[in-house]
């Protein structure tokens, strides 16, 4: 099994390249603080080297096994060295520590942790070559921590960000309100707001539509012919993303799979306070009025091909604030594809995109 911990600090300002986002701006508007404060990566993927250091009896080759141990890939020093790249966190508020509650195994022991390729000649099975090394090491280090990439929630910052510009009538936000003309702490920008603009045909997203008037927006966007399928998968995410932050909903990312199906897991990982959700695939109920407890459940999904929206829809909060859970996602084959929390309140969704090839 795999767990991790991971803490991470959000600071007070968020840089939208066409302007940027103070917290403190916030502050006479509560309900944007509390979703400023909520704001946290998608994802954050990292990388790190790993050493294994053998110290049993008798001499060791890199292609050729030593007594109990069988095939390997220690070199003759009994050490080697792996690699291993991993999104697989739960990722909490800004200054918490974090911790997978619910791990669960690699489909295979490569899958665990790459052996750097100085032994890719070895002509054993490199599954049970990878599990030898892995078992009979007598000390492993980690090494060489790196992140890869982050995946951050620029469009429910953008939401706030135009929400914010609305109430207040500015172009020019900054740190204080009296201070909001200064160039020192302001941009001009040239913001999109069109997530703010598409009104109640918005909440047609959430019951499986599109989220445009067929008489308007549709028409107005026939050259392009998005709608009509030539659009990319990547621009539909996109779409659908803004669409999601940009009503305050959570959106909590996309992964594309080739499985005719997933399994989602999912726990109150606090205190059990009477949660409920419903389960939606697109427009299609999958379960309703689960009861949240801190005993994991399960629901197995279908896939169509193209994009799956999967979403919980809170129905009560229970006698503490907001609607959580831990979930994750595996496939056909046990790859598990997500480890996520969601925060939401009663009538709100948490969503996720689930593209089959």
């Amino acid at each position: 099994v795999e767990i991790y911990a991971i803490k991470w600090d959000r600071g007070d300002t968020y840089n939208l390249g066409s302007g940027t986002l103070y917290r403190s701006s916030l502050v006479q508007y509560p309900d944007l603080l509390a979703r400023f404060d909520d704001l946290r990566p998608i994802s954050i993927e990292v990388e790190f080297s790993t050493q294994f250091r053998y110290m049993g009896q008798g001499s060791l080759s890199a292609y050729e096994g030593s007594g109990y141990i069988g095939p390997h890939f220690y070199q003759p020093d009994g050490t080697t060295w792996g690699q291993k790249v991993t999104d697989n966190f739960l990722i909490g508020k800004s200054g918490k520590w974090t911790e997978d509650l619910s791990p669960s195994s690699p489909r295979d022991w490569q899958s665990f942790v790459t052996i750097q390729p100085s032994a890719a000649n070895y002509n054993h099975d490199p599954d049970i070559a990878t599990r030898n090394t892995v078992m009979n090491a007598d000390e492993i280090l980690f090494k060489s921590l790196r992140i890869n990439t982050i995946d951050l929630p620029d469009s429910s910052a953008r939401a706030i960000y135009d929400e914010y510009l609305r109430r207040d009538g500015k172009d020019k936000p900054g740190p204080d309100d009296e201070d909001a003309g200064s160039d020192e702490q302001t941009r001009d920008i040239d913001a999109d707001r069109s997530e703010s603009n598409m009104d109640d045909g918005l909440s047609d997203f959430w019951s499986g539509g599109d989220g445009y008037d067929d008489d308007t927006a549709r028409s107005a966007s026939s050259d392009a012919d998005f709608w009509s399928g030539e659009g990319t998968i990547d621009e539909e995410i996109e779409v659908e993303r803004g669409i999601a932050e940009g009503t305050g909903h959570q959106y909590l990312g996309a992964k594309t799979v080739s499985s005719p199906y997933i399994t989602i897991h999912y726990f109150d990982h606090g205190k059990e306070d009477g949660d409920r959700v419903r389960l939606f695939k697109n427009s299609e109920t999958v379960k309703n009025n689960i009861r949240l407890t801190n005993q994991s459940q399960s629901s197995r999904i279908n896939l169509d091909p193209g994009i799956n929206r999967i979403s919980f829809e809170s129905l009560s909060e229970g006698t503490l604030e907001t609607n959580t859970a831990t979930f994750s996602v595996e496939t056909a084959t046990g790859e598990r594809v997500f480890n996520r929390e969601w925060n939401i309140s009663d009538g709100f969704k948490a969503t996720l995109l689930i593209v089959r090839n």
